[in-house]
């Protein structure tokens, strides 16, 4: 996101359910509120995942013109 005067922020965040931590993007530790819930752990790390390349299922769909104004689709 840009801010005036060209500044980039990178105020990402995330949270892990496996370690019960919160992600923040890294080089924005710093950046995080004094105000912040001291009992929540903070870390810093990659905040969006990794996408999986595994996960592709095939899908199937078909349309047929009934007239010029009705058509049917199912999918």
């Amino acid at each position: 996101m840009q801010y005036p005067g060209g500044q980039t922020r990178n105020y990402m965040y995330n949270w892990d359910p496996a370690t019960g931590r919160v992600i923040v993007a890294a080089g924005t530790l710093t950046g995080v509120s004094p105000l912040f819930p001291k009992g929540i752990a903070i870390a810093a790390g990659q905040v969006v995942p990794e996408a999986r390349t595994t996960n592709l299922r095939p899908r199937v769909s078909a349309a047929y013109r009934l007239s010029d104004k009705l058509a049917l689709r199912g999918g």
